[in-house]
């Protein structure tokens, strides 16, 4: 029964994974080692390549005033329908075909939105494109063309552009 015992230790003993073994069998398949580091670089970079898609930014922020009224809390509700208004506006089918015609292109795709700034009559109205340029071209025609198609709709609001947009 003792030799057992013993021989099960011994088989533990030799079974030991010793650093020194460990660092000779790695330098001696280093090309290995390399290797896999190789493989598992260029399949991250791979990766990274085909899943992610930079979206650029840009926004403009706009005053919103009631026409003939100094009432804060009119100017307050003006921004909100012309936030909820410039939406819909901006993602119809015809200031995305102006827009596009603009870029000569069959279609863009950014998207634009516009929203209240909290307790206040800013509007901030947004692009997101696949390329600084885009968004700001985007934007600045989107812009330039409200006052054709937006001055119909909103009524009696004038809007002032508080910060103009920027190429991010």
């Amino acid at each position: 029964m003792e030799e057992k015992q013993a021989a099960s230790v011994s088989g533990r003993v030799d079974s030991e994974l010793h650093p020194v073994l460990l660092l000779r069998e790695l330098a001696r398949n280093f090309w290995a080692v390399v290797l896999a580091a190789i493989i598992f670089a260029s399949c991250g970079y791979t990766l990274k390549e085909m899943v992610y898609q930079p979206v650029y930014q840009t926004r403009t922020t706009l005053v919103v005033m009631q026409g003939g009224t100094s009432s804060v809390y009119s100017n307050r509700s003006a921004a909100n329908t012309l936030a909820t208004n410039l939406s819909k506006l901006f993602n119809g089918d015809m200031i995305r075909r102006t827009i596009a015609d603009e870029l000569n292109v069959k279609q863009f795709d950014g998207q634009i939105s516009a929203s209240t700034i909290s307790e206040t009559n800013l509007v901030e109205v947004t692009v997101r494109a696949h390329s600084p340029r885009m968004a700001f071209r985007i934007l600045q025609i989107a812009m330039e063309h409200y006052d054709d198609l937006g001055s119909r709709s909103l009524g009696n609001i004038s809007i002032t552009v508080l910060r103009p947009a920027s190429v991010p």
